[in-house]
């Protein structure tokens, strides 16, 4: 995304993740939380405080090698001196849900793809330690870029709904 926006191809990103600021401009956009999550069906639903230690056992599905959020739990497993049991491995979050949806491991999840689900308690958050990982969603440009008039008002929208974007 940001070789597009250095060579003019697309005017703005939605990104999280390090970004070089001396080429772009980059505001904050919302706060998103990735965490741990089952079934409602699932032995540890409703469970509070688990270790690390506790669910090394439990057939976990995680996003693909190379995802930045794996990395992060991969290394939690590994500052607690543990393996994690990777049943399944997805590069998209949709068959992730299903997957967990179905009962068949704890998933790795952004609040945003299952807020519906943790509402309607067909999915369940699992209280674990260093969890859930917050990361920063960032509106990027290229600096000095002018606005397009549909840019321009999509960026006038985006701060009208802003406050509806941050977790509670």
């Amino acid at each position: 995304m940001l070789d597009k926006l250095a060579d003019r191809t697309i005017d703005m990103a939605v990104i999280r993740g390090n970004i070089p600021p001396k080429q772009f401009e980059i505001q904050s956009l919302c706060p998103d939380q990735v965490m741990f999550v089952v079934s409602s069906r699932h032995p540890l639903a409703g469970r509070e405080a688990l270790s690390m230690a506790e669910i090394a056992d439990i057939p976990l599905i995680l996003p693909g090698p190379g995802s930045t959020t794996r990395a992060y739990v991969t290394d939690r497993f590994r500052e607690a001196g543990q393996i994690p049991r990777i049943a399944m491995e997805f590069n998209s979050t949709e068959h992730t849900k299903k997957a967990v949806g179905a009962n068949l491991g704890a998933g790795i999840i952004s609040r945003w793809v299952i807020g519906d689900e943790l509402k309607s308690g067909a999915l369940v958050e699992l209280q674990v330690e260093g969890f859930p990982l917050i990361r920063e969603y960032q509106l990027v440009r290229r600096k000095g870029s002018p606005s397009s008039p549909a840019l321009s008002r999509f960026l006038a929208t985006l701060d009208e709904v802003r406050p509806s974007l941050h977790l509670d």
